[in-house]
């Protein structure tokens, strides 16, 4: 007899009495079902894709590709050569990494298949256990040769375009405290910028480093009544006398000497600013939860709020131009803009996992990656408006969601219709009958179709048609 809980699958000989476990997974891709197709053949499917062969013998094997983790990627970087997807889950104790802590790094040369590296919990030859599961948080690269990634006790630089990395501080931490390197900007290949979390509940704070010595930079932008988790988000330099940092609430950092000074301008009060993406000091883009994106054009003067029509937590951003970008987060969403916000295109991507960051090695090379392994890639060029990806390096048609109106209401309530959300540039129309949609801003969809006593109140706007 078989049976799966808490991330474990156990066995039992005597009815039950006393189990013992034949698998275990720590992180998070636990087992939820079991099914035996004979009495010597069983499977177990989990979260993420888990899939596991059992015997008789009472042996658990993974099923999966060898090249697949179920961990999750936190960032992905490269060049037009290589291309990195970084990761894991980091659990901390009071001085330093938890045994359960377990790292990946799957990397893509341009033409092969992907190749993984998983660490974690380790014993020698000697038989002594040791432990380099230190997490990847970030991994950047400034130049097709240059890059850094950082993490969990992570601090490392490339020059040969990823083929070889060279620690500046080790697995050993300076402070005596365990702590994360969230996201970094190197100006040389030892001197930059970096956000650290000090403790795992605190928020991110901001430190120069030059070798390795660091030295924390104090920057006036909490609120009275904020607490020890409100940190530091985001950081992104567009060059190395121009950087922009988000905050937990709501604020904008931005320097344009380099780092010598900082200023601080408020986005929106007591709203966390999850990245952000500048392509010049004036224009650039902020994202956050239920599906906020604000822009602005005069450096953080000032900002417009974009609507998607979608309410994801946005944990990815990236632009091509001042007029394509793209956005990823929870649920699986990526939505595409091709005219600088004004209005945004789903793209399907055939998951509900979470999307955790974008990059593009080449114009026609786009990445992304998220939970349990997730890894998506796409050719940009490929996409005109309601095209979508299906899958890693695969793009079908998509005709856009079937949007009715569920009540009378606004155009831009979710309540109003029946889609779930607010209708995007791809989807087709119906107002219902005895329905009265309001709308107060121009809008462009696939289709409309009003039914008998439904009304469609522009109020001055205008509904425009994609051919």
């Amino acid at each position: 007899m078989y049976g799966v809980n808490s991330g474990v699958v156990l066995r039992t000989q005597n009815g039950g009495q006393s189990w013992s476990t034949i698998y275990r997974n720590g992180y998070e891709a636990f087992p939820v079902a079991i099914s035996f197709r004979s009495t010597s053949q069983g499977y177990v499917v989990g979260k993420g894709g888990l899939l596991l062969s059992v015997n008789s013998n009472g042996g658990a094997y993974s099923q999966n590709p060898i090249n697949r983790t179920l961990l999750p990627l936190k960032s992905v970087g490269g060049t037009s050569e290589t291309v990195f997807a970084v990761g894991g889950i980091q659990r901390t104790i009071e001085y330093g990494a938890h045994p359960d802590s377990k790292a990946v790094t799957l990397t893509k040369v341009s033409g092969q298949t992907w190749v993984k590296t998983e660490t974690g919990f380790d014993f020698d030859a000697q038989g002594y256990p040791y432990f380099n599961g230190y997490t990847t948080s970030q991994i950047k690269f400034k130049t097709d040769q240059f890059g850094w990634r950082v993490g969990y006790r992570i601090m490392s630089i490339t020059k040969d375009g990823g083929n070889t990395w060279q620690s500046l501080f080790g697995n050993s931490d300076p402070r005596g405290h365990a702590h994360f390197f969230e996201n970094a900007y190197f100006k040389t290949d030892n001197t930059g910028f970096v956000l650290i979390n000090y403790y795992e509940d605190y928020g991110g704070s901001l430190s120069s480093f030059s070798g390795t010595t660091r030295t924390a930079i104090d920057i006036a932008y909490k609120d009275p009544n904020d607490t020890y988790t409100t940190g530091m988000l985001d950081l992104q330099f567009i060059d190395d006398n121009t950087g922009f940092i988000t905050t937990s609430n709501g604020k904008l950092i931005k320097t344009t000497d380099g780092g010598t000074s900082w200023s601080v301008h408020l986005v929106q009060a007591n709203t966390a600013l999850n990245r952000c993406y500048f392509l010049t000091a004036q224009v650039g883009w902020v994202v956050g939860e239920n599906g906020l994106i604000m822009k602005t054009t005069n450096g953080g003067q000032s900002w417009t709020t974009q609507n998607s029509g979608s309410t994801a937590s946005w944990k990815g951003i990236y632009f091509l131009s001042e007029q394509e970008g793209y956005l990823v987060g929870s649920g699986g969403s990526l939505v595409k803009t091709s005219d600088g916000g004004n209005s945004w295109v789903r793209i399907e991507t055939n998951t509900y996992n979470a999307l955790n960051d974008i990059t593009f090695t080449t114009r026609d090379k786009g990445y992304i990656v998220g939970d349990y392994g997730t890894i998506l890639a796409f050719d940009p060029t490929l996409l005109p408006e309601c095209k979508a990806t299906s899958a890693a390096v695969n793009v079908s048609i998509s005709s856009g969601t079937l949007c009715e109106s569920a009540a009378s209401g606004a155009w831009n309530n979710v309540a109003t219709w029946s889609c779930g959300h607010v209708p995007m540039v791809c989807d087709q129309i119906i107002v219902n009958t005895g329905h009265i949609v309001t709308l107060n801003q121009s809008v462009q969809v696939r289709g409309i179709e009003i039914r008998q006593n439904g009304q469609l109140s522009t109020q001055g706007s205008n509904v425009m048609i994609q051919n």
